[in-house]
């Protein structure tokens, strides 16, 4: 089966092309219009046709994580890494990674695409900035980034920056292939802290990152490392506050030079984050930056079928809550990079969420008993 015409409604072309090949199974029944997701069609089709050419074993699938940096990321993409290759930031992880070349190449791919992001948000970094209104600049970077590290080093699994930027272009163009995704999570607000104190010490460290480029300091400001976050994060209208594409298609729509608006209509002004907070997390307060990310994990529940989505945290679990001591910490760890584990699994027909469930509460129980007993 494939998905009906309210999901391509007003796709032409080769872009109808593409929605129309997505199968019903990988379109949740809250997932927004293909048109409002993507950004930039153009692209979505430049992802489409490179993840097309990917050489995928029998029954092996695509793992995406799209959870933000400082969830424990590592610690997911190591998990799902036991039978296949996957990139981590600009880390290779995974099955037979051996010598320089491929960590070299994995390392090349992923900061290419790395300094394009840095590039396009030092065009609307000044204060007051521009609108984000174009993000084609990426389209050439990210076809060889990712050409490099799918058909040359085999990669099928993605996660952490930059990777994250593009979850629901990568999602929409690697679930007719077979996909899981594993959101790796946190309490809000300390993964806000966390992110801005921690890269905002690495950035001090790195005199060389493309972000600090004298043209960028000229314009009265240093992007940090720690990520994108659109202007317009708190508008309910954006779906996605941390993707490029959305939130260039977003001002497009929104907030171009000379759009007007009607408030009776729906169309009112977008709402912005405070003062010239743009493109970058270090701008955000952390609060505002909480409630980001809030948003945009209630977005990929809401983009991604529940059978193909698998949420983890590292950070805290409601059986271990009023345990503090390092052993129970670093159990539940375990017990969530073994269910990371069983739920990738190159086995379509082994997935049953059901049963995943079933598992990883009978894990923990056994847990919970072992050190209950006198």
């Amino acid at each position: 089966a494939h998905v009906g015409d309210n999901f391509c409604f007003s796709l032409t072309g080769a872009v109808l092309a593409a929605c129309n090949e997505i199968p019903a199974a990988c379109i949740s029944v809250q997932a927004p219009r293909f048109i409002d997701a993507i950004g930039d069609h153009q692209l979505f089709l430049t992802v489409r046709d490179v993840v097309h050419k990917a050489k995928l074993g029998r029954d092996q699938v695509f793992v995406l994580g799209p959870g933000r940096g400082t969830t424990a990321t590592h610690e997911t993409a190591q998990a799902s890494a036991e039978n296949r290759r996957v990139i981590h930031y600009a880390a290779l992880l995974g099955e037979k990674v051996q010598g320089q070349l491929g960590n070299l190449i994995a390392n090349h791919a992923s900061r290419l695409l790395i300094s394009a992001q840095h590039e396009l948000r030092s065009r609307y970094g000044g204060a007051p900035g521009p609108p984000l209104l174009d993000t084609s600049i990426l389209i050439k970077p990210l076809k060889t980034s990712l050409s490099s590290l799918i058909m040359q080093l085999n990669v099928t699994g993605f996660f952490d920056s930059p990777w994250v930027n593009y979850f629901t272009e990568l999602f929409y163009a690697t679930c007719p292939h077979g996909v899981r995704v594993v959101l790796s999570i946190r309490e809000a607000l300390a993964w806000a802290k966390s992110r801005q104190g921690h890269h905002r010490a690495l950035q001090e460290q790195d005199t060389s990152s493309v972000a600090n480029t004298p043209a960028n300091n000229e314009r009265g400001r240093r992007l940090s490392t720690a990520g994108f976050v659109c202007p317009y994060a708190p508008d309910p209208r954006l779906l996605d506050p941390f993707s490029l594409t959305q939130c260039a298609a977003f001002a497009r729509r929104f907030d171009a030079p000379g759009k007007k608006f009607n408030e009776t209509q729906g169309c009112g002004a977008p709402h912005r984050l405070p003062g010239n907070a743009a493109l970058d997390f270090d701008d955000v307060d952390p609060l505002a930056l909480a409630a980001a990310m809030e948003k945009y994990n209630q977005y990929v529940h809401r983009l991604v079928p529940a059978d193909l989505l698998l949420q983890v945290n590292y950070f805290s679990s409601s059986v271990l809550r009023t345990r503090t001591d390092n052993q129970s910490k670093e159990e539940w760890r375990q017990l969530e990079s073994n269910l990371i584990a069983l739920f990738v699994r190159d086995s379509p027909d082994e997935l049953v969420s059901e049963r995943v469930s079933e598992r990883v509460s009978e894990r923990v129980s056994e847990r919970v008993n072992e050190r209950d007993s006198p």
